[in-house]
């Protein structure tokens, strides 16, 4: 409803702005810990792989990740370059749960860490890569490149927030010829072995809420 008291030109008294028939308060939006594969440093994303970028909103003692709208969530490129995902939410699959897998992070944009729980819930989420890919358009950095990602949302109240971490492309694996034809090089032959031990024995039991690509 207009407020008669305030003569439409856009001038009102901040923090209310007034656009002739409407008038609304603006709402800041919190700035939430972010931490993508909590418990992993660097923040590696692997662009053909095909399974599921982990990431944690970091609760806090002023900050209870249970009046998360879990319906608001969304992933985007920090540039705004790309259309945004939504988390997955299973059964089946993947899906969307409290847990105390990360501790804030105050150092710079794109440092990491490799603390996990803090004793305080954190809201554990999951993006299908085969989504984030191809949507936040991964592809077209090059192996090493920092990129930086955003999770915004709503609170229950309809109050905005969102929190920032950054992935590390991983490089592509290269092949080089010898005289005995293709052969992988030392990178590659030893990426391909940790690969194979991490496929057969799993995620280590001792390391809690941290998931590889």
């Amino acid at each position: 409803m207009d407020d008669p008291a305030t003569p439409d030109t856009g001038n009102g008294a901040p923090p209310i702005v007034d656009m002739g028939a409407y008038e609304y308060e603006f709402q800041p939006s919190i700035a939430a810990h972010l931490d993508i594969k909590p418990g992993s440093c660097p923040n590696s994303l692997n662009l053909k792989g095909h399974g599921v970028l982990p990431a944690a909103i970091v609760g806090t003692a002023e900050f209870d990740v249970t009046r998360i709208d879990v319906d608001t969530l969304v992933l985007t490129r920090a540039d705004g370059v790309g259309s945004g995902v939504a988390p997955l939410q299973g059964p089946p699959g993947p899906g969307i749960h409290v847990d105390d897998v990360a501790t804030p992070f105050d150092g710079e944009l794109c440092e990491c860490h490799e603390y996990e729980g803090d004793g305080i819930d954190d809201l554990t989420i999951k993006f299908a890569n085969e989504l984030v890919i191809p949507e936040l358009q991964l592809a077209e950095f090059p192996g090493g490149s920092m990129v930086e990602l955003v999770v915004s949302g709503q609170l229950l109240d309809g109050t905005p927030f969102a929190g920032t971490d950054c992935v590390t492309i991983r490089p592509t694996r290269s092949r080089t010829r010898t005289g005995d034809g293709d052969q992988a090089d030392e990178e590659e032959a030893s990426q391909t072995a940790s690969d194979f031990l991490e496929t057969k024995r799993g995620p280590s039991p001792f390391s809690v809420g941290r998931m590889e690509l």
